[in-house]
């Protein structure tokens, strides 16, 4: 929805810096079964959005109730992405966008939550 990028100056290397917007309308089922996959996006792509006390205050929903059975929810998520620059042999210049380092080891107790999961939500089962 809005975003900005963030540099150094050191290096051409960049963030991109943005908000990760979320709608999912007429929503019947419980809001766990947005969470807990947001929180499984989270471990892997964003792991310090999630696991810092501080930093996971800014990940915000709000609900309308539509009536007796469902509702719309927003989810809002600062994100973020680092881009390496580099310049070729040939002279080109590239973008690689990469991705977080792995989880510590330390942290046994998400990696047993959210690695090899399978979700329930009523009689479906996915992966």
């Amino acid at each position: 929805e809005s975003g900005g990028i963030e540099t150094t100056g050191e290096s051409p290397s960049f963030l991109y810096r943005y908000n990760l917007v979320l709608f999912v309308m007429d929503f019947t089922e419980s809001i766990d079964n947005i969470m807990l996959p947001v929180m499984a996006w989270l471990y892997r792509n964003q792991p310090d959005l999630l696991l810092n006390p501080e930093k996971n205050k800014s990940i915000k929903f709000s609900t309308a109730i539509n009536d007796d059975d469902s509702a719309d929810i927003l989810l809002e998520i600062p994100v973020w992405e680092r881009v390496i620059v580099r310049r070729n042999d040939d002279g080109t210049v590239t973008a690689e966008h990469i991705g977080e380092p792995p989880i510590s080891r330390a942290l046994e107790a998400w990696r047993v939550v959210f690695e090899d999961m399978t979700w329930r939500t009523g009689t479906e089962t996915s992966t």
